[in-house]
């Protein structure tokens, strides 16, 4: 009867551990789809970069940490060793603190020398203190591990990736406004934001890349009549694709909620160069100033 039991509560808290991660999944699918369109693909590139060198940093400081602390307690648990498996406990918490403070620090200070590229530097250094709380959230997972519960380390999962989503989807639109802010002089509107965001869905044929980053885009303005006034360019005068470009901005900007009608004034001043393109469309087209 008292294997039955045993049995029975490892189901249970497989079951429940499973549950949990199942949950995490389907969260991060959920946010990860918001975050990349208020980003785009530039911002998404320069996220990737800085989370390659965070997460390398992250496995190095914290690696196998709630499996190693549940392993060994568990072992001092079951030989009645209370007092050493509290002493493991504290030296791991003290462990972790040391060398995630450490490493939290390294990456903060030293992301310039992480990353090849200054505009993954900041997501770097926003990363950067989550590696000092994943250390201790590690112990405490491997200290109820050891316990034989699941409940908080999945409860505590979920709730991360809560946290995470959050905080992500709320940063990267504080921080795309702020930089609106200080390229354009003037921020845009949220719905002038979403009608930015949707035109990276028009490519340009010739080039392989949206007109966004190619910099074709010069003003979005949205007036109290929903109708959207883009101000725009093209590569050249003479461009065969032109129609069909114009075509496929009116056609994304009217999906975007809060615009009604659209009217594109193309101009020709100041005059398109490379030099208006992002980082990420140099990048793409093999073009290095």
């Amino acid at each position: 009867m008292s294997n039955s039991k045993k049995k029975d509560s490892f189901i249970l808290q497989a079951g429940i551990l499973a549950f949990a991660g199942i949950i995490v999944r389907i969260i991060g699918l959920l946010y990860n789809r918001p975050l990349v369109a208020i980003i785009g693909d530039e911002g998404n590139g320069y996220y990737n970069s800085a989370y390659y060198a965070y997460s390398i940093i992250l496995l190095i400081s914290s690696y196998s940490i709630p499996s190693a602390v549940s392993k060994v307690i568990a072992q001092r648990l079951a030989t009645k060793e209370y007092r050493n498996a509290h002493r493991i406990f504290c030296c791991a918490f003290i462990y972790v603190l040391v060398v995630g403070g450490i490493a939290s620090l390294f990456v903060f200070f030293g992301a310039g020398l992480l990353v090849k590229m200054d505009s993954a530097v900041l997501p770097l250094k926003v990363l950067a203190p989550t590696i000092f709380f994943s250390g201790i959230l590690g112990v405490l997972r491997g200290y109820f591990q050891a316990h034989k519960t699941m409940v908080q380390t999945s409860v505590s999962q979920i709730l991360e990736q809560l946290v995470n989503a959050g905080v992500s989807i709320g940063m990267a639109y504080v921080m795309v406004n702020m930089a609106a802010d200080q390229n354009t002089g003037a921020p845009f509107s949220p719905v002038e934001n979403r009608v930015m965001t949707a035109l990276q869905s028009v490519i340009d044929p010739e080039l392989g890349i949206d007109i966004v980053n190619l910099g074709l885009i010069y003003d979005v303005h949205v007036n109290k009549q929903c109708l959207c006034v883009i101000t725009m360019t093209l590569t050249t005068m003479g461009c065969p694709v032109s129609s069909m470009l114009s075509q496929q901005i009116i056609e994304q900007t009217l999906a975007v909620k809060g615009v009604n009608s659209c009217k594109i004034d193309l101009v020709w001043q100041p005059q398109w160069n490379q030099d208006m393109m992002t980082r990420y469309a140099k990048i793409a087209l093999g073009i290095h100033s």
